[in-house]
């Protein structure tokens, strides 16, 4: 949630608040961020932003300075330094940090990369290094090229145990025609390399693995729609984290979705999926329900009861999905 307010042409505040499940800034975190950023130019900006946060295992306040420059139309650059005095599970820790960004926006080409690096000092010594990288090309109105390179390198000077690494790629072909939307296509591959830290929740188990998929939905009539997915997982786990043999794993899953416009803005969804482990010859399935509504024609929430203990993200190795879930989308 975001609120701004336009001071004058050139000036503006703002605040922000965050509530993350998980990520890599702020596991578990509620974030409170209040800045003020200001135009030098047609071409530069420049901003100062103070965070303030409260996680499971960090907590403190974080002080940002940047700047965004614009040298041509469609191009943007950034740099970010930031200073923070956190609180951690092992003590106080100052964090210095640097972030440089870049992207594109054309007709048929959009790009942006951020590299950062972290350097933790105090009762943590730790160094860490991360990049991520989206590229989309659209070939024309109806076929879209979409690719995605993110990589994240952490070392710890005290407990190598909490040293992490982890790559993941990703490249996806998306086919939505604008003149008949009756069938949209979308087919991915994704490559992962995870090495986790020992400090987070689900450290259990490296994995290296090659994921296939290919989905699709096909709008019957004004009322009824039918999708399905079908995705296929190889690759090696390893139990044990950075000890032991590593193991083949290979997982298929399947899932047949219907789709009903009940009302207005509302649908209801009912879906059959079905997961077999190769290795040790098991077969899951179950139903997924859920109900959606529609805001505007690019953006719906939808919330619903997955009764399967398993994701269709087969990288998630964790069969702890069963309950209920809350869904948001956009669309193009």
């Amino acid at each position: 949630m975001t609120l701004e307010h336009q001071l004058n042409p050139d000036h503006r505040i703002y605040g922000s608040y965050t509530m993350s499940a998980d990520s890599t800034d702020c596991t578990g975190c509620n974030q409170i961020a209040l800045g003020h950023r200001s135009r030098i130019s047609n071409q530069l900006s420049v901003f100062n932003e103070s965070q303030f946060s409260d996680g499971r295992n960090e907590s403190g306040l974080i002080h940002a300075f940047g700047l965004n420059f614009n040298p041509q139309p469609g191009w943007e650059l950034g740099l970010s330094l930031q200073h923070g005095d956190l609180e951690a599970q092992s003590g106080p820790l100052q964090r210095d940090a640097a972030t440089v960004t870049a992207g594109y926006r054309g007709e048929r080409l959009r790009w942006r990369s951020k590299l950062e690096y972290r350097d933790d000092s105090g009762t943590e010594q730790r160094e860490q290094r991360l990049t991520s990288n989206r590229l989309d090309w659209r070939f024309n109105d109806d076929l879209r090229l979409l690719t995605r390179l993110n990589y994240s390198d952490t070392e710890d000077a005290l407990d190598p145990t909490f040293d992490a690494h982890f790559v993941e790629g990703g490249l996806g072909l998306a086919y939505r025609p604008v003149g008949n939307d009756r069938l949209n296509l979308l087919a991915k591959y994704t490559y992962l390399y995870d090495l986790p830290s020992i400090g987070q929740a689900n450290a259990g188990t490296d994995q290296k693995s090659n994921v296939y998929s290919v989905e699709g939905i096909a709008r019957l009539t004004p009322r009824w729609e039918v999708g399905g997915k079908l995705a296929r997982r190889e690759g090696e786990l390893r139990s044990n984290r950075a000890n032991g043999e590593w193991y083949e794993s290979t997982t298929n899953f399947a899932a047949i979705r219907g789709r009903y416009h009940l009302v207005r803005n509302w649908d209801g969804v009912l879906e059959y999926r079905r997961l077999e482990v190769r290795e040790n010859d098991s077969i899951r399935d179950g139903l997924l329900v859920a109900i959606d509504r529609h805001f505007g024609e690019h953006f719906k929430i939808g919330v619903g009861y997955n009764f399967t203990d398993f994701s269709d993200d087969l990288t998630d190795l964790d069969y702890d999905h069963e309950g209920w879930f809350l869904n948001l989308l956009g669309k193009y």
